[in-house]
């Protein structure tokens, strides 16, 4: 017999993924030691009455003798916030710069770093190419043992900003932070680890210890980053019990991401029973008080197809929309081109579908390019085109998406576009199933089979039809069933 290729063109909902991210210093304070990247001022800069007014008004006397008399430097980098606020005196951006500077040179380490901030805040960074005056103060921050600047000039090797990508320099700054138990820095030199490159060696075990240190310094994120290294048995054995644990840990001090991934645990009811409820409890916190995109895309998800919550389209809608609100690149943007392609909740329109996904592929969304290519390669919308079609799933490939490599795979098998190439079909094929496409896994399945571009072996068919069973594809399933009846 002959197995065929799986229907390779999916229109549909997408689901969200994990990202890896750093984290930058971004408080400003007097003694710069304020762990939390998100922190703020909330205290009130006007006085309560005019006692506390006439107060503050001695407190900003005695600031400015002890600078400009004594040379106290904390005096001179506190003096720079009450011009930085407008606190009792007139904001002034010079004087600012003039008394953090001043501090900075009296070895006050908070001084240099709020003029690092100064610099790299008050620049529009899309735009920005220049980073030098941050990373001079940063440096000289570190050099005055002051964590959050060694810190924030990790972040600038780390990314490569005003300086050469440099990852194993980046985690020699964040080392001095993480050792004056900054948990921010330990999390950071984590996820340098777990992605490893740029000088640094990649090491999931030692990635793991600094999340652990992260997370003990009540770093949030560094809880939940260590809840994925459970969860996907990175330098340790796979436990979702210790995933879940330290999820909820992250959650209950709010964090978005762990708050998210809490909730794709009871989704998919990985180490739990699936319970939808729960799910959704987790994911309305992380989108409405936290903020997280993920979890608005998951909610328009249920809501689109009736998961836990009764199928309402507007309210799938709604929260696609916030999703997107919050990142351009967030799949809630290509789910409302989905929902214009199919004409849920709002009327079919082709052409605003389009505009939607061709908009997210030019910005290396890879969704966008994929859909594109469903949609040329259908013909909705737009005439049946299999060579435009090769070009988005060509571009979704690229950018590492795996259902776009299962979809070019397909094209070199049937010779839609190109020429019929069984063995770059199965190349395409195969990375797929590496970037978990269940239809990736399923196709070279089908490759072994039948011998399409490689040695027919029906053990190995069997194998790659099993892992697409164990990514929810019922085809693999069937097939696997069939081998492992006959013997194979």
């Amino acid at each position: 017999m002959t197995l065929t290729k799986c229907n390779y063109f999916l229109l549909g909902v997408f689901f969200t993924a994990s990202v890896f991210m750093l984290g930058c210093n971004s408080t400003s304070s007097a003694n710069g030691n304020s762990d939390d990247a998100s922190a703020v001022d909330k205290k009130s800069d006007q006085p309560a009455d005019n006692q506390n007014s006439s107060n503050t008004e001695q407190e900003f006397t005695k600031l400015q003798e002890a600078c400009d008399l004594k040379n106290i430097g904390s005096a001179c980098n506190e003096l720079a916030s009450y011009y930085d606020k407008g606190k009792h005196v007139k904001t002034d951006l010079d004087k600012v710069k003039f008394y953090y500077r001043k501090a900075c040179d009296l070895g006050e380490g908070s001084g240099c770093f709020n003029l690092g901030l100064f610099y790299s805040d008050r620049v529009d960074r899309i735009f920005k190419t220049d980073y030098t005056n941050e990373i001079t103060y940063y440096e000289k921050g570190c050099h005055l043992n002051h964590r959050e600047s060694c810190n924030n000039l990790g972040v600038y090797y780390a990314k490569g900003e005003g300086v050469k990508k440099d990852y194993k320099e980046a985690k020699k700054y964040y080392d001095k932070a993480c050792n004056k138990n900054s948990g921010l820095s330990c999390k950071n030199i984590g996820l340098l680890l777990i992605n490893g490159g740029f000088g640094l060696k990649q090491n999931y075990h030692e990635a793991k210890k600094y999340f652990t240190k992260a997370c003990d310094l009540y770093n949030a994120s560094g809880c939940s980053f260590l809840g994925a290294v459970y969860e996907d048995g990175l330098g340790v054995n796979q436990d979702l019990a210790e995933a879940r644990k330290y999820y909820r840990l992250a959650c209950n001090n709010n964090d978005g991401p762990g708050c998210d991934r809490l909730g794709d645990l009871y989704f998919y009811g990985r180490g739990v029973s699936r319970n939808y409820n729960i799910a959704k409890e987790h994911y309305d916190k992380a989108c409405k008080d936290l903020k997280n995109e993920n979890s608005c895309n998951m909610i328009g998800v249920m809501y689109e197809q009736g998961i836990g919550v009764p199928k309402d389209y507007q309210m799938a809608m709604f929260h696609y929309k916030m999703a997107c609100s919050k990142n351009l690149n967030n799949e809630g943007c290509t789910n409302i081109g989905y929902m214009y392609l199919n004409g849920r909740g709002v009327n079919q329109n082709y052409n605003e579908a389009i505009d939607i996904f061709d908009a997210h592929c030019s910005l290396d969304h890879s969704i966008g390019c994929y859909a594109m290519g469903n949609m040329y390669a259908a013909g909705d919308g737009v005439t049946q085109d299999y060579f435009k079609a090769k070009n988005y799933f060509e571009k979704a490939c690229k950018l590492n998406n795996g259902n776009g490599c299962s979809a070019l795979g397909a094209l070199y098998n049937e010779g839609l576009g190109v020429k019929q190439n069984y063995q770059t079909g199965h190349k395409y094929s195969e990375k797929a199933c590496k970037l978990n496409s269940s239809i990736g896994c399923f196709n070279v399945g089908i490759d072994y089979f039948n011998g399409f571009g490689v040695k027919k072996n029906k053990k190995t068919a069997k194998s790659y039809f099993g892992k697409a069973c164990d990514m929810g594809n019922q085809k693999g399933c069937e097939n696997y069933r069939l081998l492992n009846s006959a013997g194979h």
